[in-house]
C-alpha cells in the first residue's frame, strides 16, 4: 500500500497593509527615550485602545497617520518631559504627543482621546498641535488636560472636523491663546466664540504634586 505524501500550502507574500488589525490594547507600559514615534497605530486598524501608559522624553507620541476604519481610543495617558530629543533637533519640526499627519490618502477613522496629561515645555511646546497634511472622519476629546508653552491650540489643518469640550487646554507662553490655519485667537474666549470648542473647557494652568519627578497628579487646591 502506497503512503500519501503531504501537501503542504505557502501562503503568498503579500503586504502588511493588506492586514487587519483589530482589538488590541496597549496599556500599563513606561515608554521613554524613543527618537520618533512611541506607538502606530498606522494602517488598516479598528478597535485600538491605548490607555495607562506613561510617555516621556520623546520626538513624536501615538501615531494615528493613518489609523484607516478606527475606532481608535487613547485615554488615562501620562505624556510629558518631550521634545527633548535628536530627532526633534535634527529635524526642526515641533514635537507633540499625537501625530495627525499624514501624507496618504486613506481616511483615518473615528478618534477618541479621554482623560489624558499632557504636559509639554521643551522648546516651542503647544499645548496640542495639530499638524498637516491628513485626512480624519472625527477628531473627539474629552476631559484631557494639554499643557504647553507656545500657543495652547495649534492647528494646521482646521478643516478636519473635531470635537473639543471639557478640556483644560493652556499655555505658560506669552503668544495668542490659538492659532489655526493661520488665524489667531487672542483670549480662550476669543478661541471659544469663534470656534464654538470647549463650552465647558477650561484655560488654567494646572497645580500638578511633583512634575519634575514625574508625579503629575492634582495637587491639593487645583480646580481641575
Amino acid at each position: 500500500m502506497g503512503s500519501k505524501k503531504a501537501t503542504i500550502r505557502i501562503p503568498p507574500i503579500v503586504s502588511t497593509c493588506d492586514f487587519l488589525s483589530f482589538e488590541t490594547d496597549v496599556y500599563g507600559n513606561v515608554l521613554t527615550h524613543i527618537p520618533d514615534d512611541l506607538i502606530e497605530t498606522d494602517g488598516t486598524s479598528s478597535n485600538i485602545r491605548i490607555w495607562g501608559n506613561t510617555f516621556s522624553i520623546f520626538h513624536m507620541g501615538i501615531s494615528v497617520a493613518p489609523g484607516d476604519l478606527g475606532p481608535t481610543y487613547v485615554f488615562r495617558n501620562l505624556f510629558y518631559d518631550y521634545g527633548n530629543t535628536l530627532t526633534n533637533t535634527a529635524d526642526g519640526f515641533p514635537a507633540s504627543q499625537v501625530k495627525f499627519n499624514h501624507g496618504y490618502s486613506t481616511v483615518t477613522g473615528p478618534m477618541f482621546f479621554y482623560h489624558n496629561t499632557s504636559s509639554g515645555t521643551n522648546g516651542n511646546i503647544s499645548a496640542l498641535l495639530l499638524k498637516t497634511p491628513g485626512i480624519w472622519e472625527m477628531l473627539t476629546c474629552r476631559n484631557n488636560i494639554w499643557l504647553g508653552n507656545y500657543y495652547a491650540l495649534e492647528d494646521w489643518n482646521g478643516s478636519r472636523p473635531c470635537s473639543f469640550d471639557y478640556d483644560c487646554m493652556h499655555t505658560t507662553g506669552s503668544r495668542p491663546y490659538a492659532r489655526i490655519n493661520g488665524t489667531t485667537h487672542q483670549t480662550f474666549a476669543d478661541y471659544q466664540i469663534a470656534t464654538e470648542q470647549e463650552p465647558n473647557g477650561w484655560d488654567i494652568e494646572p497645580l500638578f504634586e511633583h512634575p519634575l519627578t514625574g508625579d503629575f497628579r492634582l495637587a491639593t487646591g487645583c480646580v481641575l
